[in-house]
């Protein structure tokens, strides 16, 4: 007997399955989970032109490109009073043997259970240093 997941975990999980995997296809994979030109917001260095969902997967589809070794996990936790719900990620970009970075989304759902916002919180600085870029 598993536990159910409520539908925003669900959309949640499949949202940041399809944006940040090593095959990620860019903004088709996520159109169906998030409204069209949705807010993305997140306070890095990197990412400060990046200001839609869509542009977000475009661009992470760029950034994994050619990473076939990175592991992605994490957990989510929602917040059902606020349509809410919180990725904590970590990745292990050459595989577990390297270093491991961290990360999170925030992402806010509308009435309809779709991404209606998207913030991500993530040191690019420090990221890019452990990589050696």
């Amino acid at each position: 007997m598993g536990v159910k997941m409520s539908k925003n975990l669900t959309t949640a999980k499949t949202f940041v399955d399809a944006v940040d995997c090593i095959n990620a296809e860019g903004a088709s994979t996520l159109a169906p989970h998030a409204i069209a030109d949705a807010p993305f917001s997140c306070q890095a260095d990197m990412l400060k032109e990046v200001n839609t969902i869509s542009a977000y997967g475009e661009w992470s589809k760029t950034f994994l490109a050619g990473n076939q070794t990175a592991i992605f996990e994490g957990i989510l936790a929602e917040d059902k009073a606020s349509n809410t719900v919180i990725w904590n990620g970590l990745v292990w970009p050459g595989g577990k043997e390297g270093p491991v970075l961290e990360y999170a989304y925030i992402l806010h759902f509308n009435a309809d259970g779709k991404v209606d916002s998207m913030k991500k919180i993530w040191n690019d600085k420090f990221s890019m240093a452990a990589l050696g870029m």
